[in-house]
């Protein structure tokens, strides 16, 4: 088989991804603003799309490693990964049509609304001690704290299988517990850090829980949540403060980001003693399409192992509907690292939003799905930013939907189909509102947006 890879097809994809690009700018949207469409563009196109083009010239050790080498399973992979963004900006142009809108316009539109620093933090206390409480009983059907084995003598399989037992081999329903700690903790922390920014007095207050909320987020040893938690606070000192990023300060950030990583994984993983050089080519592939090297392993399954799944790998929640639910992700899994499964160590493979589509419906829908999601993204982007007030709440929410759809990176479509995190932080949201003492103006004036 030769496995040289075809240029002029990877040139091809390269002018698919840069057509959706320019097509989105044309449309008015800007990349280095605080919007939901723009980030995922710009945050999916800095990984999924430069791991997929790795991936495809062999670059990526991991996928070298794993074997993934097909040519034609490659090909796949890389269009699917460029077509992306051709079909998400064209999603949010036809809503941009709908509501004659953009989202340059949106923000701009929310930045002119009067600024107020009202805040009422007594609900944010009993909320974020609440969800203290919950972790506790997580934590106490775990049997430990997965967090404290850096200080253990724990590697290579144990440290698998005692992940394993906190997250996808738990005892109960680990997703919702995770509600509390993954998504409504950096809701509450964006919204105090937001407050802080405006009233230096809630400093204190919103140290400790950006801290609290880091400590909950690094407890199952995974990496992603807390980077996309730092980004979050990074997007929320953007929307406070009228910021947009130059491109100095976003290589800042990702390097920054990229040091993070490195020291997660040096001290998560164990690799005291592996060559640092290797520590930060190992980053580099899990950072740079760690999450699309798996849908390699979900075209290579999906339907030459076993047929399409047609809907019953989505969520099926409170058993509404007449199926049981397949877990697409342990499913991968297992069938790409047997080894493991077999010793009772369950796994997970996600990859970007459309794996799931792919592995239920097969490729049609699959890009359907991509047109429709950027429909939904930008429709979201312009509700929230015409509805919301520029308060410590509403600009919380804000940066926590930018940060919730960039999950669809490396999460399934039924992070929006079946969208629980999106609902109970709406709920907790308009608790918040109703207790927040009334909405006063603090400037009349609209405020222009500004480059840092």
């Amino acid at each position: 088989m030769d496995l040289t890879p075809n240029f002029g097809f990877a040139f091809l994809c390269a002018l698919i991804a840069l057509s959706g690009i320019l097509i989105y700018r044309a449309n008015g949207g800007k990349f280095f603003e605080p919007t939901i469409p723009s980030f995922f563009l710009l945050f999916y196109s800095a990984t999924t799309l430069v791991g997929a083009f790795l991936m495809f010239f062999h670059l990526n050790q991991g996928a070298q490693g794993r074997g993934q080498t097909h040519p034609q399973v490659l090909q796949d992979v890389l269009l699917a990964s460029s077509t992306t963004i051709l079909l998400v900006a064209l999603g949010c142009i036809i809503a941009n049509l709908l509501f004659q809108t953009n989202s340059h316009k949106d923000i701009e539109k929310f930045q002119a609304n009067n600024l107020s620093s009202s805040f009422n933090i007594y609900p944010l206390i009993i909320i974020g001690i609440l969800c203290l409480v919950i972790f506790i009983i997580y934590v106490s059907n775990v049997g430990g704290i997965p967090l404290l084995s850096i200080f253990q003598n724990l590697k290579g399989i144990d440290l698998a299988r005692l992940r394993s037992d906190a997250t996808n081999n738990f005892e109960g329903k680990f997703h919702r517990f995770s509600l509390f700690f993954h998504h409504v903790m950096p809701f509450l922390s964006f919204s105090i850090f937001a407050a802080s920014i405006l009233n230096r007095k809630l400093k204190p207050l919103a140290i400790g829980f950006l801290c609290l909320n880091a400590l909950l987020l690094l407890n199952d040893l995974a990496k992603a949540p807390l980077l996309l938690f730092v980004v979050g606070l990074v997007i929320t000192w953007m929307i406070a403060r009228v910021k947009t990023f130059r491109f100095q300060a976003l290589a800042m950030g990702a390097g920054l980001l990229f040091g993070l990583a490195i020291i997660l994984k040096y001290f998560f993983m164990k690799m005291s003693d592996t060559p640092l050089i290797d520590v930060f080519l190992s980053t580099v592939d899990r950072i740079v399409g760690g999450q699309i090297v798996d849908f390699y392993h979900y075209i290579d399954y999906y339907p030459h192992v076993r047929p399409f799944l047609m809907g019953r790998g989505l969520a099926n929640p409170g058993g509404l509907l007449p199926h049981d639910p397949v877990s697409i992700t342990v499913e991968i899994s297992g069938y790409s690292m047997p080894h493991l499964f077999r010793i009772g160590i369950v796994g997970s493979s996600p990859t970007a939003f459309f794996g799931t589509i792919y592995a239920n419906f097969g490729w049609p829908l699959t890009y359907f799905g991509m047109l429709a999601t950027g429909f939904y993204m930008q429709t979201v982007n312009t509700l929230a930013f015409r509805m919301l007030p520029r308060d410590p709440l509403g600009m919380g929410l804000v940066a926590w939907l930018v940060v919730h759809f960039a999950r669809l990176t490396d999460t399934g479509i039924e992070l929006i189909i079946f969208d629980t995190p999106l609902a109970t932080v709406l709920l907790i949201y308009m608790v918040m509102r109703k207790l927040t003492p009334s909405w006063q103006s603090e400037s009349s004036s609209p405020t222009i947006m500004k480059s840092s």
